[in-house]
């Protein structure tokens, strides 16, 4: 976790496949100061085992679109990969960018800074970007009505704070 905050605060390109997307405002943060300042492309699922958490998702979308992320659902099933490229440096392995994989679960992440693995992890979600539909600013302002934004909002709050304090209670 420490190590991808370094990660997030130098990189000029990010790229990501997450099964969940439900990043607490401080990744949030990082992720739009890159697209900032050069490119991010973010894709998530459009089909989900977790409607949740696909409502959850949505809610963070304003703010990135408007940094200038670029967000793609992919379409043809639910998606599970876990793989973040943030310049040369690759990340594969089972977390997700949401609390509870970055603080509860067990987790496990491999990082490898090479810039022809991350080429190559770079074309892997090129291909994926192809079954995806791009979300854009117009297409979330169609679909952001009061009662969307309650529900996406409510949502994420959900996911992002009351799921994590209902479950560390059963770990400690």
């Amino acid at each position: 976790s420490n190590q991808l905050k370094k990660d997030l605060a130098r990189a000029t390109r990010l790229s990501l496949m997450m099964g969940y997307f439900v990043p607490p405002v401080s990744l949030r943060r990082a992720i739009g100061k890159i697209a900032r300042r050069g490119e991010v492309q973010l894709v998530l699922p459009a089909l989900t085992d977790v409607p949740i958490s696909r409502l959850a998702a949505w809610h963070t979308f304003s703010r990135l679109l408007r940094d200038g992320c670029e967000i793609y659902e992919y379409q043809p099933r639910p998606l599970h990969a876990k793989l973040i490229v943030l310049d040369d440096v690759v990340c594969v392995g089972s977390s997700n960018l949401d609390i509870r994989s970055l603080h509860l679960n067990f987790e496990m992440m491999l990082r490898i800074r090479d810039a022809a693995l991350a080429a190559q992890a770079l074309k892997l979600i090129e291909n994926d970007i192809r079954l995806s539909v791009q979300i854009t600013k117009e297409d979330y302002q169609r679909d952001m009505g009061l009662w969307q934004r309650i529900v996406r909002k409510a949502s994420y709050m959900f996911l992002n704070r009351f799921d994590y304090i209902i479950s560390s209670k059963f770990v400690e």
